[in-house]
């Protein structure tokens, strides 16, 4: 059976992926409103929004450049340009600011979107205000990433909305095989372990119906709103269990402790009513260090995130990262 995928693949257009962002945010509001604006909100960083939105891809030209796509609704308008390197063209972003002229909208916004931070944004930040100044207006500029969108998605579906979890697994993969989200050796891949975490602490181990995980080289063990652990992520495989024992089915291979964690894992998951016994993913940590690394914001964790730990400890990137139990103690003096 052929993967059916939600999002457009197959080109590097920015109009594609423009587009498929833009399909994200246009199912989002479909499908579940209140999500599609606390989206919005978290990625503009405005607890105000009031969402019944318009989407568009591309506007009808003004006679200047014409923006990427429009997010719109009387209370506001956002004009999002994406490009699939860190660098805008000033020039072409002060052209897109003709698109507020006849806006009317308490909020405009110019929303940048890119794979990392955009590159000269202080000019950006001064055609903005001299725009305003020009025309009277209050048009904000805002900028966000890829990844970011994945995040805050995440963190704004329920668990138990099963179609739009699947379908920002599909985002998110269509963003991955477009090199849209960034990869670090210094990646943190933090999951979900509510019910589970003294099993998963216990067998060093986080086990996944799905494998569709950004790579990374730490996993952090959430629960009640902090990371509580840290490991270091050694491999990611497929297990079955069958009359004759263990099955690898992919990744490996393993070692005999290895095999001895997982079985005593899919033993210990029948007191969560889970059979893990076929088509589950194993993601197999080393060294495992305690730690509490406490999320501030109201909302709790609801799927899995991805760090940069050099970015979140403000470390130098020129020296390599600290061990492991220097990073866990680093970690329960921050929040995120």
């Amino acid at each position: 059976m052929h993967e059916v995928h939600y999002f457009q693949r197959f080109s590097k257009k920015e109009d594609v992926v423009t587009n498929n962002t833009l399909l994200l945010f246009n199912r989002l509001q479909h499908h579940n409103a209140r999500v599609f604006e606390e989206v919005l909100r978290e990625v503009l960083s405005n607890d105000d929004l009031v969402v019944g939105a318009v989407l568009k891809e591309q506007e009808e030209s003004t006679g200047k450049t014409i923006a990427d796509g429009v997010i719109r609704q009387r209370s506001f308008h956002i004009v999002l340009e994406t490009k699939l390197y860190p660098s805008f063209n000033v020039g072409q972003l002060t052209g897109h600011l003709c698109a507020f002229d006849s806006s009317t909208a308490e909020l405009e916004v110019l929303l940048l979107l890119a794979p990392q931070e955009p590159a000269h944004l202080s000019a950006a930040y001064e055609a903005v205000q001299a725009y305003n100044r020009k025309r009277n207006k209050s048009v904000q500029i805002a900028w966000t990433t890829f990844a970011q969108i994945v995040e805050r998605c995440r963190d704004a579906i329920p668990e138990h909305e099963r179609v739009m979890v699947e379908m920002l697994d599909d985002y998110e993969d269509f963003c991955d095989s477009e090199s849209l989200l960034s990869k670090s050796d210094d990646g943190l891949l933090v999951v979900g372990c509510s019910h589970s975490l003294p099993d998963n602490l216990e067998f060093r181990l986080y086990y996944d119906p799905k494998q569709s995980h950004r790579p990374a080289k730490y996993i952090g063990f959430y629960k009640d709103k902090a990371i509580q652990a840290i490991g270091v992520l050694e491999k990611v495989v497929r297990v079955d269990r069958t009359k004759g024992g263990l099955q690898l089915i992919s990744g490996g291979p393993l070692t005999a402790d290895e095999k001895n964690r997982i079985g005593k894992a899919m033993d210990h998951a029948h007191v969560y009513g889970w059979d893990i016994t076929r088509g589950c993913y194993f993601f197999l940590a080393g060294d495992v260090e305690p730690t509490m690394y406490r999320k501030h914001t109201k909302y709790p964790l609801r799927n899995r995130r991805y760090f940069d730990l050099r970015q979140e400890l403000n470390l130098d990137e020129k020296k390599p990262l600290p061990d492991l139990k220097t990073l866990a103690k680093q970690l329960r003096d921050a929040t995120w």
